[in-house]
């Protein structure tokens, strides 16, 4: 699967017949006249400081000669499943994607609980076999209950592992474990995480990185850091790793803000795409997203670890999106490739020990 150049205009039903290309559609990079398209459609809403503006995306499926995919810089999970992780090329960084019309199921923006029992993840059904929403299930699989149907994008835990908050395309919400009491705490905003002492949520508007508290009361602007995204807390709750976009590089930067002076710091400098950002629970070490960029795309992104400070950096495996930490810091949890669909992994910090985490396919009927 490889997307096309954004574009304004009237939503259409992707109906054109595979091989002809869509009027005005460009092809990406890498893509000659030889190879055919299969025109997918899906809206994208760029969202700047709570200002949208809605725009529609065309995606070819290549038939012939693969295509460099471009990954996606400000993907939603339910997006970046199209072709592993395939990018919008000239969507600006504060895009916010809903699902496209047809890709592959998935299990994406996983969260560990912090007492280690549970697992909270988006699940998507793009053939409708099962519900899309947010699902909880033990570590085991063996209990799994949808606590939110629809298309959430990120997701994170209460310290007391009792309630979760999750973004999706209307807004922020928290619900109950058990997907009682659900209430929308912000309209708008994406990339929530929630404070290890319980009191502050952080989230992103797509240029600056807000604070509230979980009610969705005494909001306020974290730092003068511009533009920034996707931030997750320090375990001491005194810092942000945020994703940074300095005028001079090409692509995100991991970043550092601190939040009692809201000064902030690069800890990665290259041309490579780094995303979500994920601080251990316990300390000492970063986990993210990264994609190493080529003149015509990207290759598949990878998961990489390094310290804090953004010393050591390297590739602990090759995943498709999101990675987030078990609460003992031991292990990371992640997307990866596996029978024509991306299910959640496991692997230790070490490199060993690489496992899929659950097995069990979501069931039609547990929904609250």
């Amino acid at each position: 699967m490889k997307p096309l150049a954004c574009s304004i205009g009237r939503r259409r039903r992707a109906v054109k017949r595979a091989g002809v290309p869509p009027p005005g559609a460009r092809r990406a990079p890498g893509c000659s006249a030889a190879d055919r398209w299969q025109p997918i459609l899906y809206s994208v809403q760029a969202k700047i400081d709570d200002v949208t503006v809605t725009r529609n995306v065309l995606g070819d499926a290549m038939k012939s000669t693969p295509c460099v995919l471009v990954p996606l810089r400000w993907a939603t999970p339910a997006i970046a499943l199209v072709a592993a992780t395939g990018l919008l090329v000239g969507c600006s960084p504060s895009s916010r994607v809903t699902p496209p019309v047809t890709t592959q199921p998935a299990d994406t923006a996983p969260a560990w609980s912090p007492d280690g029992n549970w697992i909270a993840y988006a699940h998507f059904a793009p053939d409708h076999s099962d519900t899309s929403g947010l699902y909880v299930a033990d570590t085991a699989g063996s209990q799994l209950r949808l606590i939110a149907s629809g298309h959430p994008r990120s997701v994170d835990w209460s310290p007391d592992s009792r309630s979760i908050v999750y973004d999706d395309e209307t807004g922020i919400h928290v619900v109950r474990r058990d997907g009682d009491s659900t209430r929308t705490i912000y309209a708008g905003g994406s990339f929530p995480s929630w404070s290890p002492d319980g009191s502050t949520i952080a989230f992103d508007t797509g240029r600056h990185i807000w604070l509230m508290s979980p009610t969705g009361a005494d909001l306020r602007q974290a730092s003068d850091a511009f533009p920034v995204r996707m931030p997750d807390w320090s375990e001491d709750g005194q810092r942000l790793v945020v994703v940074q976009y300095p005028q001079s590089a090409p692509s995100g930067e991991l970043a550092v803000i601190q939040l009692a002076d809201g000064m902030s710091h690069l800890i990665t400098s290259n041309a490579n795409v780094d995303q979500y950002p994920r601080w251990s629970p316990v300390g000492g070490m970063i986990v993210w997203s990264h994609w190493a960029q080529t003149s015509l795309g990207a290759n598949r992104p990878e998961v990489w670890l390094a310290d804090t400070s953004g010393i050591g950096p390297h590739r602990l495996v090759e995943a498709d999106a999101q990675p987030a930490w078990h609460p003992g810091g031991r292990a990371v949890v992640f997307s990866k490739q596996a029978s024509g669909a991306l299910r959640l992994f496991v692997i230790n910090i070490d490199g060993t020990g690489l496992r899929q985490l659950l097995t069990a396919a979501p069931p039609r009927a547990c929904a609250p």
